[in-house]
């Protein structure tokens, strides 16, 4: 082919500004007439009231073949500024068992809750590295660190029965203490 023919096939084929141009309006109309329907209700899951989140303390599973025990003082002024635990971290399994946490700041996270069964203390947030750690305790490997817990004045009354809650490398371990 050559000639008035070439031209013709040529720019039949190639796709044409002009053509594409007069698409704008429509699509501009399209995207105005978009905000003037009626939204649809709702979820009636949305609005119910009593729903409440799932408590990730509650969610906590422990690994299977791993044990974590906290020691506290079994009695705890109601003035104290600051509670020591002892939280230790095992392996009953016969294989090692490889620990892991979102973050340093997880590694040991606690809360105190009170006799209402509402949280009366927790650990503070912090500015932390967003690095997972990681730990392999062998089989019969036992792992303890002390951890103090920072209370604010009047967290604690006295007669009160309290129990702290840890997560120690994501597996769950409590304690009671009783406040004087």
């Amino acid at each position: 082919m050559s000639g008035p023919d070439m031209r013709i096939a040529r720019h039949h084929h190639r796709p044409s500004c002009r053509r594409h141009a007069r698409l704008w309006p429509l699509a501009l109309l399209l995207l105005g007439l978009s905000g003037c329907y009626e939204r649809p209700p709702p979820s009636p899951l949305a609005t119910l009231p009593n729903i409440v989140p799932a408590d990730p303390w509650r969610a906590a599973r422990r690994a299977p073949g791993i044990q974590v025990t906290v020691a506290l003082p079994a009695a705890v002024s109601a003035k104290a500024a600051l509670i020591q635990a002892q939280v230790a971290i095992a392996n009953t399994n016969a294989k090692p068992a490889v620990l892991s946490a979102p973050t340093p700041c997880q590694v040991a996270d606690w809360r105190i809750v009170g006799p209402e069964g509402k949280t009366v203390a927790a650990k503070r947030p912090a500015l932390c590295a967003q690095v997972t750690q990681s730990l392999t305790l062998n089989p019969g490997q036992r792992l303890t660190k002390t951890i103090l817990l920072p209370l604010d004045p009047g967290a604690l009354r006295p007669g009160g029965r309290y129990r702290v809650e840890f997560r120690f490398w994501g597996n769950p371990g409590a304690a009671a203490f009783r406040a004087e």
